[in-house]
């Protein structure tokens, strides 16, 4: 079967944009519009498990720096509400590593993520027809650290660029759960097992 085309990634690299990623309702919501799609206020709410009106600052603001648009209903579409949608495909981050700021906004983004990880995990430990062993476990989690190579870190990013793929289908088929996967990969030390001697 052949594997659907990834949309086109959305590369943030704006300071201001990168800031505004430090909260964990606005990872939420681009999250979520990059695997629904297009979504009023209120499918947004139900889709997040919040309500709509907690919503309206934050899509207000991802607006601002140019990550979500809103689209407003046409003339044909007079009692259809607003929707929200990203103006590209999955977003991807990039910053700066010489500049002191970004690598600061950056490391907020990530603390963010992670708890948003971590409180999307409580919660999924609560629901009904959870899997957590085997092939078809739909909730996991580790952590691991070890030696690798070059090339060995080249295959590890390669594997979390598949899942990414998997994950980041334009449309979501009928069968389908939604799921949350995050990744960080940390170099630990900048001396290799030869420099301990």
């Amino acid at each position: 079967m052949p594997r659907k085309k990834t949309p086109p990634i959305a590369v943030i690299r704006r300071l201001d944009q990168i800031r505004m990623l430090a909260s964990g309702v606005r990872q939420e919501i681009l999250d979520a519009l990059q695997a629904s799609g297009p979504l009023t206020a209120r499918q947004l709410a139900r889709l997040l498990g919040r309500a709509p009106d907690s919503l309206y600052y934050h899509l207000k603001k991802l607006v601002s720096v140019d990550l979500v648009r809103h689209r407003k209903p046409g003339p044909k579409e007079r009692n259809s509400e607003a929707r929200f949608e990203l103006p590209s495909g999955p977003w991807h981050i990039q910053y700066d590593v010489d500049d002191p700021e970004s690598v600061s906004a950056m490391a907020r983004v990530v603390v963010t993520l992670l708890r948003v990880t971590g409180r999307n995990y409580r919660r999924a430990l609560a629901f009904k027809g959870i899997v957590p062993y085997g092939p078809k476990r739909n909730v996991s989690s580790g952590r691991t650290i070890g030696w690798v190579t070059e090339e060995e870190l080249a295959a590890i990013n390669a594997k979390t660029q598949e899942i990414l793929e998997i994950l980041q289908k334009s449309k979501p088929p009928p069968d389908s759960r939604l799921v949350g996967f995050t990744h960080a990969i940390t170099l630990l030390r900048e001396d290799g097992p030869e420099d301990w001697g």
